[in-house]
């Protein structure tokens, strides 16, 4: 390679404030925990990025028609339900990570799926695939 520089950069690392974490207690873990399948997190940051641009944050979503359904891939509460052409409902944004981890399989029936093939659940779609649920 011509021209370019073979010794590798040291990454930077991230700053931990003064503390460690202990992360073989399970709470303190999941205090801590802010990885990609976080929806909370997610959240969280989404909602800061929006009041940093200006923008007014919303908070709650009136258009989930399951508000109290749980993610099976977060755990979390759904934010926006997308139900999949097998019947599994999971998070919008679980489905795209999960899809693109697993180059376009469905997470529960290993069957190929598409991001297209996702549909996102609202009060004025429900009762039309509310249906296929399993």
């Amino acid at each position: 390679m011509e021209g370019k520089n073979s010794e590798k950069k040291p990454r930077k690392k991230k700053k931990i404030e003064d503390e460690e974490l202990d992360l073989s207690n399970e709470m303190t873990f999941r205090e801590s925990y802010g990885g990609t399948w976080s929806a909370i997190t997610r959240d969280e940051r989404h909602k800061k990025r929006l009041t940093n641009m200006g923008r007014e944050p919303i908070i709650e979503n009136d258009d989930n028609p399951i508000p109290d359904y749980e993610d099976p891939i977060t755990l979390q509460p759904i934010v926006v339900p997308a139900l999949s052409p097998y019947g599994h409902v999971a998070g919008y944004y679980s489905w795209t990570q999960s899809l693109r981890e697993t180059n376009g399989l469905c997470p529960f029936t290993k069957l190929p799926l598409t991001i297209e093939r996702i549909i996102k659940l609202n009060k004025r779609n429900f009762q039309q695939h509310g249906h296929k649920v399993i």
